[in-house]
């Protein structure tokens, strides 16, 4: 595996063909994840005001000098009715397909584990869909258990 670092504004055209990728990924297994023809331009903003925030980390693994993967880690907060004020959330982990199963994914996770532990944070969620068992498979292999099951219905 080659590095993991933090995101650039030289890295948002890479990022966004990232997330297109991961999201055909979703929408070919799940109709409902279908993306919208503005969503690549949504993104990149999304990404590009997440770079400035002090409570979100963008990362990129790269490999060989180019980008193969990246991640978004976001401190958060409960409600004031729970004990645990604050917690991590982990937001799309990419990584490109002929680069799965070498450790980039791995190496962005623990990244997004560091950083959020370096703010102060105990624990880490994230959303992963019920058609994605190889993403479901690998967050458990990283520690993660089953915690919310979220619901939808049709109107």
């Amino acid at each position: 595996m080659g590095r993991v670092r933090r995101a650039t504004e030289a890295d948002l055209g890479r990022i966004v063909e990232l997330w297109v990728e991961m999201w055909r990924l979703h929408a070919g297994r799940d109709r409902r994840f279908e993306a919208s023809p503005a969503a690549p331009a949504v993104v990149r903003s999304w990404i590009q005001g997440d770079l400035g925030d002090s409570r979100i980390a963008v990362l990129v693994a790269e490999e060989g000098g180019r980008v193969i993967g990246f991640a978004r880690a976001y401190l958060m907060e409960n409600p004031p009715v729970v004990l645990e004020t604050a917690f991590g959330y982990v937001s799309d982990l990419a990584v490109e397909a002929a680069a799965r199963g070498r450790g980039a994914g791995a190496e962005l996770l623990k990244a997004c584990h560091d950083w959020l532990r370096g703010q102060g944070i105990k624990h880490v969620e994230v959303n992963v869909s019920i058609q994605n068992s190889e993403a479901r498979s690998f967050y458990e292999r990283h520690g993660y258990s089953p915690f919310i099951d979220r619901l939808r219905a049709e109107l």
